[in-house]
């Protein structure tokens, strides 16, 4: 079940009303895509027996084989649903002009109190499969036409892009990883 996100929980990391209380005004929301169930020593891509989120994913109700491009643009879709239940009061930036724009209303608010939030899209970890970045490029332009605005390259372990500090090669990035960011 999902966590009521405008009622102030004890439960997670932010809720709207901490975010307020806070003076929060611009939030990244990550999306985590994969993550091992042991952090220590992971040496791949973990299968989805091993995979944190997917199990997370199914105690969510999602099918057990959703693949990591539709769980993020699912996730995508849950803050585009929490904006417009926010009456106003939470927005998700996309665009120079959108980010222009919320800060005119930002700023326009009674003694500098923020009662509206911004929200960015991010990913954790672009996960290539097989090496092949030319495959990935439309998961990539989809998450990008859903809004996302941030990639990480990598996050709780290696991948084909680089290495995370959590996983087997201590980061950086491999040579793929330098032709992605290139």
């Amino acid at each position: 079940a999902d966590r009521p996100f405008f009622k102030r929980t004890h439960r997670g990391h932010i809720d709207f009303p901490r975010l307020l209380e806070g003076n929060v005004a611009l939030q990244f929301f990550m999306i985590v895509t994969a993550a091992p169930l042991m952090h220590m020593g992971n040496e791949s891509l973990p299968h989805v027996v091993n995979d944190a989120i997917t199990w997370l994913a199914v105690a969510q109700n999602a099918p057990l084989r959703m693949s990591r491009i539709d769980r993020a643009l699912d996730q995508c879709e849950r803050l585009y649903r929490l904006a417009a239940q926010s009456n106003g009061r939470l927005t998700v930036v996309r665009t120079k002009d959108e980010l222009a724009a919320f800060r005119r209303a930002r700023a326009t608010q009674r003694n500098g109190n923020g009662t509206v939030v911004a929200g960015v899209l991010g990913v954790e970890g672009i996960h290539v499969e097989n090496d092949n970045v030319s495959a990935a490029l439309p998961d990539i332009d989809r998450l990008y036409h859903a809004g996302v605005r941030m990639f990480g390259l990598v996050h709780l372990f290696d991948n084909t892009i680089g290495g995370s500090t959590n996983g087997k090669h201590g980061g950086g990035l491999t040579a793929l990883g330098r032709m992605v960011v290139d």
